[in-house]
């Protein structure tokens, strides 16, 4: 028996499913959270080596620029993170469980 690792939402008026919702839900997985922080981690890390390693080096970061690290760092956890949330909502679909 295949259990559904999407949460049992109500439809809101009109049918339409909450799909956000169960985005965020699904994207909260302790699971899902450990694999984006890993990419995060991994990917985030050469980017900001690419894009501001010689300032990193030379200690001639802004406080702009640090926000800009700090982005560069959510970037691949938030693709990773929302491309195993629509990973399990297709094999769901695709299960019949969805």
């Amino acid at each position: 028996m295949m259990t559904c690792l999407t949460p049992n939402l109500s439809l809101p008026p009109f049918g339409f499913p909450l799909k956000i919702k169960q985005t965020i839900v699904l994207a909260l997985e302790p699971s899902i959270v450990k694999r984006g922080l890993k990419y995060a981690i991994v990917v985030g890390t050469v980017l900001v080596g690419i894009n501001h390693g010689d300032r990193i080096i030379s200690g001639a970061l802004t406080p702009y620029q640090m926000i800009q690290i700090g982005l560069t760092y959510s970037v691949p956890y938030i693709v990773s993170s929302l491309s195993s949330v629509q990973a399990i909502i297709a094999k769901e679909k695709a299960d019949g469980s969805y």
